[in-house]
């Protein structure tokens, strides 16, 4: 790797994490947790205004967003302080934040959906179907997990067939409104397909990491990771 190459990963690692000290992590989601929560502030500050059906979404959506940046970011910090050791923690949350990421994403996709494309059978469809897989790989991965790891506490999530399954289900729920917001052509709905186009390579670019056996980890996850932050504010455009 160039020189030039290794300085941007390193440069975006210190927002995004994936690679460097821990407390890299500890910035990538205390910037998300932001992010996400001036959309839920300005989204619950329209909805009082207006009282729009998809606001109401949004405000769920960015809930969730905010939620799982804040879990993840107390994970760490416990972590960091001593407080809760990290494996103890480790039993439980690998499939918990996945599914509450996944479902927000998803919730905020199925707003949009409502508000560009009008179809409210397709977004009520799509959010159904959505929830619906996201509870089903908690469901099908919690428990196992929880016994795996403590069977071997040596194990990492990205190791099994529980990540797969998260990360495949996402990319396609995702990439579904990606293809209906396209054929839009408008200004609001190219910010959001862009917007959820890099949420979708967060997940995407993961199963190249996974297929690998995370022997390129320190290049994707700083890449992987800041696409996902940036996708946030971007939502935040269309306000």
């Amino acid at each position: 790797m160039s020189n030039y190459a290794d300085f941007l990963l390193n440069l975006l690692a210190q927002f995004g994490g994936g690679r460097g000290e821990t407390e890299n992590e500890l910035v990538r989601f205390g910037l998300a947790a932001t992010f996400w929560g001036v959309l839920f502030a300005a989204a619950w500050s329209r909805w009082r205004q207006k009282a729009l059906r998809h606001e109401k979404f949004l405000i769920w959506g960015f809930g969730l967003g905010f939620i799982r940046e804040v879990f993840m970011f107390a994970v760490f910090s416990l972590d960091l302080l001593g407080a809760v050791r990290f494996d103890f923690m480790h039993v439980f949350f690998p499939p918990l934040e996945h599914v509450i990421s996944m479902a927000a994403v998803i919730v905020v996709a199925s707003a949009f959906l409502r508000y560009i494309q009008g179809d409210i059978l397709l977004s009520r469809r799509f959010l159904q179907i959505g929830l619906g897989v996201s509870a089903f790989c908690y469901l099908a991965t919690a428990q196992w997990w929880a016994e795996a790891v403590t069977a071997n506490p040596l194990l990492r999530f990205g190791q099994t067939w529980a990540d797969w399954l998260f990360r495949i289900s996402a990319s396609l729920l995702i990439a579904f409104p990606i293809i209906i917001l396209a054929k839009e052509r408008r200004w609001l709905s190219d910010i959001v397909v862009a917007a959820l186009s890099m949420f979708f390579l967060d997940e995407f670019l993961m199963l190249f990491n996974l297929a690998s056996g995370a022997l390129y980890r320190e290049i994707y996850g700083p890449i992987r990771h800041n696409l996902h932050l940036l996708a946030i504010p971007l939502l935040g455009y269309v306000y």
